[in-house]
């Protein structure tokens, strides 16, 4: 049955946690809605209802990296607020550069080949008639690999206690969205709508970047960074270069993903315990020790 707290238990601070909660879900309301008010606004300012499909069409595939790599965010908020309360500042530098790491050594080559491919990939996931999304389909993912990161680092501020900075980065970026689709859409039509969310994707992630490093003084290497953008633009290379039927893309794109883990092997950015599914062991490992 139901059993209500007696006198004598110690009053429980529920206003702190109301207080602490009200940012977090103002953060998921306003993430949501930056990855899907460019396709309100295309709604709203075209007559042709083709557009709306091709438009949706592209939201469904640019969010598969998203929604592939979510658990990275999911874990950083428990992860960093446990390092951050016990005053584990080598802990919490640890977490944050090895974060940054993984999510680009996974997002970079889905995002490329994704822009690379799209209209390939717009041909097999529905039919030809959604070639014209295909432009919009390569500025738009790649606005989309930004949300990725900035959620990331959202969650690492959030976990550290710092919950209204990724609030209003958030408010701030979707606003910013709509005034750009207001003024871009009538005479780019899609491409406007994935430049605008592409822009404000960006700006925010310089502004979540900026906060992470003046908070904690690190980020990722200059060298990751470096060799993680070498290996994949062989990877774009290798795509863009190699024209094969859209039944035989998933093997090229094997291929270059390939060669892009002997890229980054052979520079040492990545190690045994890295590779495959070590990768995710190791990403265990690090948020568990």
């Amino acid at each position: 049955g139901y059993h209500f707290p007696k006198k004598g238990i110690a009053h429980f601070p529920y206003k702190k946690l109301i207080y602490f909660s009200i940012p977090l879900i103002g953060f998921a309301f306003f993430t949501t809605l930056q990855r899907s008010i460019d396709l309100y606004f295309v709604k709203l300012l075209t007559t042709d209802g083709k557009m709306v499909g091709f438009y949706t069409a592209n939201q469904n595939i640019s969010q598969i990296p998203f929604f592939a790599l979510s658990a990275f965010s999911l874990v950083m908020f428990p992860s960093i607020s446990k390092s951050v309360s016990l005053k584990d500042h080598a802990k919490t530098n640890k977490l944050i550069v090895s974060a940054m790491r993984y999510i680009l050594i996974l997002l970079a080559p889905l995002t490329a080949v994704i822009a690379i491919t799209s209209g390939q990939i717009l041909s097999m996931l529905y039919t030809s008639i959604y070639l014209p999304g295909a432009r919009s389909l390569s500025i738009l993912v790649v606005g989309v690999a930004f949300i990725t990161v900035l959620t990331l680092l959202s969650n690492i501020l959030s976990g550290a206690g710092d919950i209204k900075k990724p609030f209003f980065i958030a408010v701030g970026s979707t606003i910013l969205s709509g005034f750009l689709c207001l003024f871009l859409i009538p005479s780019l039509g899609l491409e406007g709508a994935a430049i605008a969310t592409t822009t404000s994707a960006f700006i925010s992630l310089m502004a979540a970047c900026l906060y992470i490093y003046r908070r904690f003084g690190v980020l990722i290497s200059l060298s990751s960074f470096l060799k993680i953008s070498l290996a994949t633009l062989a990877l774009s290379l290798i795509i863009a270069i190699v024209k094969v039927p859209d039944i035989l893309l998933p093997v090229v794109s094997v291929f270059a993903f390939g060669l892009y883990i002997l890229i980054l092997t052979a520079t040492k950015e990545l190690t045994r315990d890295d590779l495959l599914v070590s990768l995710v062991l190791k990403w265990k490992k690090i948020i568990s020790a």
